[in-house]
């Protein structure tokens, strides 16, 4: 099992109650995200940005539009498909556990993560030279960023990565709705 408490650097965002990050709605926060794009990537320069997820693709993209230094742009800038809710959470033990079986999605997810540049020995690499490796979610409960972090932990578990290592490697940053006061 995975623990969930972990020494995970996360940095949060907030976008406006009753806004979605979807085509329709796009419009209405493009100042908030060209700006939040301009200082992420002040503050991250050399970081490799992942999209976990076709939602925070719009701030990568807007990123990755800026970006007009960089000549490597696809190894900077990553789109990776993961949507859902694969495990479960054990509130009584703070662990988790796959709730189906898992293992040609595991295979078929770890060659899609190796080919873009994304293994645990890879993360870790990176940083080590210098070149974090930031994953960008935006969430509502949390559960896709959870799997995605617990199917992370478990391969490099079976590479004999040390868990620590890559949590060290990595950085979340998440975007989430704030809560309206009404």
């Amino acid at each position: 099992m995975v623990r969930s408490r972990q020494s995970y650097k996360i940095r949060r965002y907030y976008i406006p109650p009753n806004i979605r990050i979807s085509a329709g709605d796009i419009k209405s926060i493009m100042p908030s995200l060209i700006t939040l794009a301009r200082t992420f990537r002040h503050t991250h320069p050399t970081a490799r940005v992942v999209s976990l997820g076709q939602s925070p693709a719009w701030l990568v993209k807007i990123m990755e539009i800026m970006d007009t230094k960089s000549t490597n742009i696809d190894e900077k800038y990553i789109y990776m498909p993961f949507s859902g809710n694969i495990t479960i959470k054990n509130y009584h033990t703070s662990t988790y556990s796959y709730n189906i079986e898992l293992q040609t999605v595991s295979q078929t997810f770890k060659k899609t993560m190796q080919n873009r540049g994304l293994s645990p020995r890879q993360i870790i690499d990176n940083n080590k030279n210098g070149v974090p490796t930031i994953i960008l979610e935006y969430i509502y409960t949390g559960n896709g960023l959870a799997s995605f972090i617990f199917i992370l932990s478990k391969w490099a578990i079976e590479d004999n990565i040390n868990v620590n290592e890559l949590y060290t490697a990595l950085q979340f940053h998440v975007m989430g709705l704030l809560k309206s006061s009404a």
